[in-house]
């Protein structure tokens, strides 16, 4: 098999997914899951919360780990905003040093907080 023949990138994100982040884009968190899938690619988990404190997901696998792919799949989120002045009120993450360094390339206006959590998918 070719290289060119490999998908390196890949973002997806359910149309009501975008919705809800232009609607609802006061908190997200972030979380990166390290090679625990089949393909043993990067997982990058963006966790929207609603004001009634539901929450939704919009995600997005990376191969690699290098800080270039982490800024490129939150440039893809940055896009899911229709308007500009819409980004997220905070964003909240592990510490990650490469997410860490990307959110401030991608939303340096943008506050971010660093706690501990795992993220549990039900």
């Amino acid at each position: 098999m070719k290289d060119e023949d490999v998908v390196h990138y890949m973002f997806w994100s359910h149309p009501d997914a975008v919705k809800l982040c232009n609607a609802c884009n006061l908190v997200f968190l972030i979380d990166n899951t390290h090679k625990t899938n089949r393909y043993r690619l990067l997982l990058l988990d963006i966790v929207g919360v609603t004001p009634t404190w539901m929450n939704f997901s919009t995600v997005f696998p990376l191969e690699g780990e290098c800080v270039n792919n982490v800024v490129w799949a939150l440039e893809c989120f940055q896009g899911l905003f229709l308007i500009r002045d819409a980004l997220p009120g905070v964003i909240v993450t592990d510490k990650d040093l490469a997410l860490m360094n990307a959110l401030k390339t991608v939303f340096p206006s943008v506050p971010t907080c660093c706690v501990s959590f795992t993220l549990i998918r039900m």
